[in-house]
C-alpha cells in the first residue's frame, strides 16, 4: 500500500539542534478516535480510520501506523512519505532508549528484530521474544544514565539479558530467569539504581502484585550489582538484600519517573495563566467554579480580552523532545474524539496552525 504524494521539502533551522533539518510535511491526527493523515497545508491525505493508531518515531521524523488487517505495520517518513516494512510492531514494549538511539521491537517472518528507525538500522535477533523491558523502565531517568541492558521475555516465559552496547548480544554469564526486580537506594529523596535480583515467578510475583509493590517472599533470589556482577543470594525481602549491599535498599519493579516527565497533561496553570511564548498562553479562569483551560492568542484581542484560539473546551498536553520538554501541544476535543498537534513555536509544524483538516475541527 503506497501513498503517492509529491513531497514538499521544507527546511528549518532548529534552535534546539544546531544543524538545519527538514521539517515534517505529513502529520497524523485523530477524529472520532480514528487515525487520519494530512499534510501541513491542511490537505487530507488519508481518511480517519485507515490505521488503528500511530506512534511518532524520532521526534517527528517518521510515524508507525498500526495496520491490523495487513501483514506488516506501516513505517512512513514524515518528510517524503516513503514507506518501510519492518514487520509488526511490538506495541507493549514501546520505544527502548539506550542513551544513544531509540529502538523498536518488530516481528517479521517469525523472527524478532530491533529497529532504529531514524538510522534505518535493523538488528536481527536469534531468538523470538514476546517483549522487552528496559532495565531502568520506560522513563528517560534524568538522574542516572542507562547501562544499556534490556530484559527479553522469550516464548517459554523466561528472560534473557541483552547488552545494547554490544548490538543487543545476550549476556551469556547470566542464566535465564523467570522474573526480576530492581534494587534502589534512597539518597536525599532521590532513588538511585543499585542493582537487580532475579528468581522464579513464584518468588518475584510481578504479575499478581504489580511492578511498584511486589510482595516479599522467603524464597531465594540471585543478587547482582548495576553491572550485573553477581554478589550472592538471599531471601527476597529488602532487609536480607540490603545486608548483601551493606546499605538500606528499596525494591521496585521499575525506576520511578523523574520529577519532570515529558508529555504531561496541563491540568492547571500558575496564577491563572501559563505563558507559552510571546504569541500564545494557556489561561484558566480564576473563578473556582470554572476550571476550563483556554488557549489564548496574545496578538489578537476581542472586547473580552485576548482571543481564544478555540471556542470549544479543549484539553492540552505538552509534547516533549530532547532538550525541550514543552516543545509543542497535543490538543484533545473530547466531544468529537479529535487529537491533533498545535505547534506554538513553529519548530515542527506551521506556527499556530491546528494540525487537523478544517472539516474535522468542528465549531472551532
Amino acid at each position: 500500500m503506497k501513498i503517492q504524494i509529491l513531497p514538499l521539502l521544507l527546511l528549518l533551522l532548529w534552535g534546539i539542534k544546531a544543524d538545519a533539518q527538514q521539517r515534517p510535511v505529513y502529520v497524523p491526527f485523530k477524529y472520532n478516535n480514528k487515525t487520519g493523515l494530512m499534510d501541513t497545508t491542511g490537505t487530507l491525505i488519508r481518511e480517519p480510520g485507515f490505521a488503528a493508531g500511530y506512534y511518532v518515531a524520532g521526534d517527528f521524523k517518521a510515524y508507525i501506523f498500526i495496520m491490523p488487517e495487513e501483514e506488516h505495520d506501516m513505517v512512513m517518513d514524515a518528510v517524503t512519505a516513503a514507506e518501510k516494512n519492518y514487520g509488526k510492531l511490538d506495541e507493549e514494549t514501546g520505544a527502548l532508549e539506550d542513551g544513544r538511539a531509540r529502538w523498536y521491537h518488530f516481528w517479521k517472518e517469525g523472527r524478532s528484530r530491533l529497529v532504529n528507525i531514524e538510522a534505518d538500522h535493523v538488528i536481527e535477533l536469534p531468538v523470538v521474544y514476546r517483549k522487552f523491558d528496559a532495565t531502568e523502565g520506560r522513563w528517560d531517568n534524568e538522574l542516572q544514565k542507562s547501562k544499556g541492558f534490556v530484559f527479553g521475555l522469550k516464548e517459554d516465559n523466561t528472560y534473557e539479558l541483552l547488552d545494547a552496547g554490544r548490538g543487543f548480544e545476550k549476556v551469556s554469564t547470566l542464566p535465564p530467569f523467570e522474573s526480576y526486580d530492581m534494587v534502589l537506594q534512597t539518597d536525599d529523596s532521590i532513588s538511585l539504581l543499585t542493582g537487580y535480583v532475579t528468581g522464579t515467578a513464584d518468588v518475584i510475583n510481578r504479575r499478581e502484585n504489580g511492578i511498584y509493590g511486589i510482595s516479599s517472599s522467603p524464597g531465594q533470589v540471585a543478587i547482582y550489582n548495576a553491572d550485573f556482577k553477581k554478589l550472592g543470594t538471599a531471601a527476597y525481602n529488602p532487609e536480607a538484600i540490603g545486608m548483601i549491599f551493606g546499605k538500606e535498599v528499596l525494591l521496585r519493579g521499575m525506576m520511578p519517573a523523574p520529577p519532570a516527565v515529558k508529555n504531561r497533561v496541563i491540568r492547571q496553570v500558575h496564577q491563572g495563566r501559563e505563558k507559552l511564548n510571546e504569541t500564545f498562553s494557556v489561561f484558566e479562569r480564576k473563578n473556582p467554579a470554572d476550571s476550563e483551560l483556554r488557549l489564548l492568542s496574545l496578538e489578537q484581542t476581542t472586547s473580552n480580552g485576548h482571543r481564544p484560539v478555540f471556542r470549544k473546551r479543549m484539553d492540552y498536553r505538552y509534547i516533549g523532545i530532547p532538550g525541550a520538554k514543552n516543545a509543542l501541544l497535543q490538543v484533545r476535543d473530547a466531544g468529537s474524539g479529535s487529537f491533533f498537534y498545535f505547534d506554538y513555536n513553529g519548530v515542527f509544524f506551521p506556527k499556530g496552525t491546528p494540525m487537523i483538516p478544517a472539516p474535522y475541527l468542528q465549531d472551532r
